[in-house]
């Protein structure tokens, strides 16, 4: 376990850097600012999040949980982001 456990850390830092570095062209900062670090760990950390939750949820498919998941760390945890998650449970968004 300790073995793919080191691999699996070697990855997400490097998947960390590159949403980094995109998020610092995105925006126009420097990779060293605070906005493209946030982003860096940020849409990982919603990545897993949402493989995690698919794993113990077998109605809603990866791909759906994937894309809600990156589309409310862009929206923010404000009322209207909130208010389309308290609708999921209507079948319009994947819990």
């Amino acid at each position: 376990m300790p073995a793919l456990q080191a691999d699996s850390a070697v990855r997400y830092t490097s998947w960390r850097a590159l949403v980094t570095e995109f998020a610092a062209r995105r925006t126009g900062l420097a990779p060293s600012d605070l906005l493209p670090r946030l982003v860096g760990h940020a849409a990982p950390a919603a990545c897993v999040t949402a493989y995690e939750h698919w794993l113990t949820e077998e109605t809603v498919s990866l791909s759906d949980l994937l894309d809600h998941a990156v589309r409310q760390l862009a929206a923010g945890f404000d009322e209207p982001a909130l208010a389309v998650l308290r609708g999921a449970g209507q079948g319009e968004r994947p819990r």
